[in-house]
């Protein structure tokens, strides 16, 4: 099949989700580093330390797409990490689709994707967006994309999940890979601090007849496997979304090179954005890699906490045997987390499930968070889901 050119434009922003380098532990412990001005007293009370992320928020929280989608937020002032993922269909022959994201009536970013199928519902690419705000409320507005190469349509069968997270100066952040076309490599260097943090990774791909179903996008960070997000693509010659993630490093201070490069036999071309951000944090959190790559669900993990603000990054694939709403639901202690959703117009189709961050707040000690199918939905060992919690202080 021959496509059109891509048009996709970069983001003047970030884009980004996830990897995680071989043989570093799930779960990255504080580390010392020097103590930038923002910050707050050590659990000793002693010299104060670095604040990672001031607060979080979640404008929309798997909210149904509707013709006016406005919400607002809060911001002491300084950066912000937007993470904004939906989902859509496209209105004719057109192959682009997605949402654009204004703060304070201003375009920040969009996230994007590509179809083949016309009329069908599409996860988009997830996008983390770095801005500089000042203090004070703000108003986050999403659009549908509708441009020369997008017809987009957002209703009732789509859903939007926005957090915006405020930085703190022991954060870090690098772009890698903006929105970029993708192509067979990506080779671009990256500088760390030396602390734990998490890499973004986002993309899609497509196969052609009598190839491995299985499509996905490695990284290598300094040529070691640093990560990889893979999908099940049913259709052949079709641009699907790998489900996202969001893997824990911690690589040694200095710079590296992150590569990305595609899985088997992944195919790539100019309608497939590939966008990766590398999130360094400090030495008042603690990143815990509860599933990476797991397959089929259900789910089941425990995690140790000292009783601070948890955010729940969770992405996932599902389908469904007559097509219709798909859902992986995330309880924490048996009680009702969050949900991933989606609609799937084709029938027995794998597809990613719009992706979140859950905020929770539980008391100090173990607890289990556990992962199921929503109704009319299945999953098997061709579905994927990643989830990695960052605790607060």
């Amino acid at each position: 099949m021959s496509r059109p050119l891509s048009l996709f434009a970069s983001l003047s922003l970030v884009a980004a989700a996830c990897g995680g380098i071989s043989g570093t532990p799930d779960a990255a412990p504080p580390v010392d580093g020097d103590t930038p001005p923002d910050s707050t007293p050590t659990d000793d009370g002693g010299t104060p330390r670095a604040r990672s992320v001031v607060k979080a928020e979640r404008p929309f929280e798997m909210a149904a797409a509707t013709a006016t989608m406005r919400k607002s937020f809060t911001t002491a002032g300084g950066r912000v990490l937007l993470v904004a993922a939906g989902s859509g269909r496209t209105s004719g022959t057109f192959y682009g689709l997605g949402m654009n994201l204004f703060v304070d009536n201003a375009y920040v970013g969009s996230c994007e994707t590509a179809t083949n199928e016309f009329a069908s519902n599409k996860v988009f690419a997830r996008s983390t967006l770095v801005l500089d705000l000042p203090a004070g409320t703000h108003t986050l507005s999403i659009e549908p994309k509708v441009d020369s190469i997008a017809k987009t349509v957002m209703d009732g069968n789509n859903f939007v999940d926005v957090t915006v997270i405020e930085l703190g100066d022991a954060a870090k952040v690098s772009r890698i890979a903006d929105g970029e076309a993708g192509v067979q490599t990506h080779d671009t260097p990256f500088v760390a601090g030396g602390g734990p943090g998490i890499l973004f990774l986002s993309g899609s791909g497509w196969r052609t007849t009598n190839e491995d179903p299985t499509i996905g996008l490695q990284a290598l960070v300094d040529n070691q496997a640093a990560g990889t997000i893979v999908t099940f693509s049913n259709e052949i010659d079709s641009h699907k979304q790998f489900v996202p993630g969001q893997f824990v490093l911690a690589p040694a201070a200095g710079r590296h090179q992150l590569r990305l490069v595609p899985t088997g036999v992944t195919h790539w071309d100019a309608w497939d954005p590939i966008s990766a951000l590398w999130l360094e944090l400090g030495n008042d959190v603690v990143v815990t890699q509860l599933l990476k790559q797991a397959q089929d669900l259900p789910q089941e993990k425990r995690i140790t906490t000292q009783g601070g603000q948890l955010l729940v990054f969770a992405s996932g694939s599902a389908w469904s045997s007559a097509g219709g709403a798909i859902e992986a639901t995330f309880k924490l202690d048996g009680q009702a987390l969050g949900s991933l959703r989606s609609v799937t117009t084709e029938a027995a189709s794998h597809k990613a499930l719009v992706p979140a961050v859950f905020i929770a707040k539980p008391a100090a000690g173990e607890h289990t968070l556990s992962v199921a199918d929503g109704p009319a939905t299945n999953t098997d060992a061709n579905d994927y889901f990643n989830v990695t919690v960052v605790e607060l202080p």
